[in-house]
C-alpha cells in the first residue's frame, strides 16, 4: 500500500526566499477517495511496485518503491489553461512559467458565491496574478466541497478580469 505517513515537508501558508520573494503554498494533500469535482472519479494512489516486491526481484539489499497515481487534472488546486475549454487552446506544457512565477499578486477576499464585479472594486488587476480567496478551501475533504455550491465568477466578473489584462489569464 501507499505510505500514508505525513510528509516531512512542513506545511506553511508562505515561505520567504532569500531574494525577498514569498512563495505561498496553495496545494491540498491528495488522498485516495478525495472528491475533486462532483461526478468525476476520485484519486487512486497505489503501489506499482512495493518495497516488498522489489526485494523479491532485485539483488539483496536493493529495495525501492514505485507509486502510481491516477487522478483527474482538476484534482485539488490546479491552474486551468485554454485547452481545458477550447480544442485549439494551449495546454499546460505550453505555458511559459515566467507568466506565473515572480508575478506581483493581488488577493481579493470575498464570501460571495457568485462573485460580482464589486468584489474587485479598487483592486489593482492589470499585469498581476489575481487570487480570489473565498474560504472554500475550508471545505476540502468534506461532502460540502464536492456538493456543487462552490464559489464562481459571474459572467460580468469574468469579463471585467479579461478586460483588466492580468498577468495570469
Amino acid at each position: 500500500m501507499v505510505n500514508s505517513s505525513s510528509s516531512p515537508r512542513t506545511r506553511t501558508a508562505s515561505r520567504h526566499t532569500g531574494s525577498g520573494a514569498v512563495f505561498v503554498d496553495l496545494s491540498h494533500e491528495i488522498v485516495p477517495g478525495a472528491t475533486a469535482y462532483p461526478g468525476l472519479p476520485q484519486p487512486v494512489l497505489t503501489d506499482h511496485i512495493s518495497r516488498e516486491q522489489s526485494r523479491e526481484n532485485y539483488a539483496p539489499g536493493t529495495e525501492f518503491h514505485l507509486g502510481m497515481v491516477c487522478m483527474m487534472g482538476q484534482t485539488g488546486t490546479y491552474m486551468d489553461v485554454p485547452h481545458h475549454r477550447y480544442a485549439d487552446g494551449y495546454d499546460l506544457a505550453a505555458l511559459d512559467l515566467a507568466r506565473v512565477a515572480h508575478v506581483p499578486v493581488t488577493v481579493v477576499d470575498t464570501d460571495q458565491r457568485a462573485i460580482q464585479p464589486e468584489a474587485f472594486a479598487g483592486a489593482e488587476l492589470t499585469g498581476r496574478a489575481v487570487l480570489i480567496r473565498t474560504g472554500w478551501s475550508d471545505h476540502w475533504g468534506t461532502d460540502t466541497y464536492g456538493g456543487g455550491r462552490h464559489p464562481h465568477l459571474s459572467a460580468a466578473s469574468a469579463a471585467l478580469l479579461a478586460e483588466a489584462e492580468p498577468a495570469v489569464g
